[in-house]
């Protein structure tokens, strides 16, 4: 209660940004906390001993609501790491019991990830005004393993893009960058370009596409990581699409993201990076 600080506090350049809480653990290590258990799999994939087990639960509901309410009254944006499904319901139902004492739309807050989503629960995202903030090269990279826990049948709301687009959600992309400096092979990737890919084909590295009803088009892909990914963080007047009135903050490419072969895209490089008018990088020969 005695933080000096809040959401949007600072400037263009470095500003404040959410309220977050660690509610789960990770989907790779099987400690995301899922609303059906592991199972012999999670023997198998992650070394459990228990066929039961579900994963870890880091905060207790009734303290999740009681620590929101206060950053909430503080002015904060809310969100969580969630990737279980189960720790992605008791995070929107606390969303849901804070929007009953005070909308909680305006403040842009919203899931972080959200891997085993589910209708119901991106039908209440809606109905409240909730965001997504979403990792689509995490379905590239996990969705083999994940498939052989769960079921491919329990995979139909793993990142639903389409989905959440469909109900006027803005979808933030990121990357969620953890270990690694190669773009395409950290721990997280972090080539947008390899994400936007992703979310536009669905496709796994054992080249399987994953609910292909849930892939996105080229525009809103690219949507995700400029214009709906300022939108969340409040900056959507002065970044996030190029246009008179905003910072000059843009890439030069060296294909066209529109047009080129799919399984190009996540090939794409940069030739030139502008930031606030500024050349900051140039391809040798530019």
């Amino acid at each position: 209660e005695s933080s000096p600080w809040t959401t949007n506090q600072g400037d263009e350049w470095l500003k404040m940004a959410n309220f977050k809480v660690t509610l789960d653990g990770g989907q790779s290590v099987g400690t995301a906390y899922q609303r059906m258990p592991y199972g012999p799999f999670g023997r198998q994939l992650y070394g459990q001993t228990n066929p039961d087990a579900r994963g870890q639960l880091f905060v207790d509901p009734g303290k999740l609501l009681e620590i929101f309410r206060a950053a909430r009254n503080k002015g904060w944006t809310l969100t969580a790491h969630v990737q279980g499904g189960a720790a992605i319901d008791i995070l929107v139902d606390t969303f849901e019991k804070l929007d009953r004492e005070k909308p909680i739309g305006p403040t842009r807050s919203h899931v972080m990830h959200g891997s085993f989503m589910s209708l119901e629960t991106i039908q209440k995202m809606k109905r409240i005004g909730v965001m997504i903030d979403a990792q689509a090269a995490w379905l590239h990279l996990d969705g083999p393993a994940l498939s052989r826990v769960f079921g491919i049948q329990n995979m139909r709301y793993f990142f639903p893009l389409r989905t959440y687009i469909d109900n006027g959600i803005p979808v933030a992309g990121g990357s969620d960058h953890m270990l690694g400096h190669d773009k395409n092979l950290a721990v997280n990737p972090f080539n947008p370009f390899l994400n936007m890919w992703m979310a536009i084909t669905r496709k796994t590295t054992e080249g399987v596409v994953v609910y292909p009803e849930e892939c996105v088009t080229r525009e809103e892909a690219l949507k995700m990581y400029t214009v709906w990914a300022a939108y969340q963080e409040f900056s959507e007047k002065y970044k996030g699409s190029i246009e008179r009135g905003k910072v000059a903050d843009l890439v030069v490419i060296d294909r066209d993201f529109m047009t080129c072969p799919v399984d190009d895209i996540r090939k794409i490089e940069p030739l030139m990076t502008i930031v606030n008018g500024k050349t900051l990088y140039a391809a040798k020969g530019i």
